[in-house]
């Protein structure tokens, strides 16, 4: 496997710990409330543990370096959603999209 998709994907999982530290602002500026902050993470860490065990299997059926780089080009394209949705339900959704290439 390539250094470059290796680093890609070093990437993708930095900018989902970005992600992370940046939640408090991405919720104040959508408006959405404490409570409802917990569930959005929850949903994400959620997604993230599933999608982690059916791409583990699909990895072992497929060969490891397709579905690594199906993967990160599933959350490649889904990692700019968020910058269009207003909602925190459309949000929730993107993020979901995004995990999943992860």
């Amino acid at each position: 496997m390539s250094r470059w998709v290796v680093a890609a994907g070093a990437l993708v999982v930095s900018l989902d710990s970005m992600m992370n530290i940046a939640f408090p602002a991405i919720a104040a500026a959508l408006g959405v409330p404490p409570e409802r902050v917990r569930w959005i993470i929850i949903f994400y860490v959620l997604t993230y543990a599933l999608t982690s065990f059916a791409g583990g299997a699909a990895a072992d059926r497929l060969g490891h370096a397709l579905v690594f780089r199906a993967g990160l080009a599933l959350s490649a394209l889904a990692s700019p959603l968020p910058l269009y949705f207003e909602t925190p339900a459309q949000y929730s959704a993107s993020g979901a999209a995004s995990v999943e290439g992860n």
